[in-house]
């Protein structure tokens, strides 16, 4: 009976050991993935800010006025226009 009784704890144990273990896994690998995106958010902050910086410097002739594109051009339309102008710029 004690034999049984003991097993019966030691895998308890051995549950709970792994139990830990693997919250300790998974802390870490939310942690690790929490960098990362940071990371990636942060490249992407960049790159669309650069992106705006070079579009914002576009301008549209309208009689004698020049308005910044993002002033006239409603925001779908806007993204339209700046992804023709980003195949644009890359293409040429």
């Amino acid at each position: 009976m004690s034999n049984k009784r003991k097993s019966a704890t030691n895998i308890s144990n051995l549950e709970e050991i792994t139990k830990i273990n693997f919250t300790k896994i998974l802390i870490t690998i939310q942690q690790r993935n929490r960098r990362e995106l940071s990371k990636q958010t942060r490249i992407y902050r960049k790159k669309e800010y650069k992106q705006q910086k070079w579009f914002s410097q576009i301008r549209v002739e309208n009689g004698f006025r020049k308005y910044r594109l993002s002033r006239i051009v409603n925001s779908k339309l806007m993204v339209i226009i700046k992804n023709i102008c980003m195949q644009i710029h890359r293409s040429g």
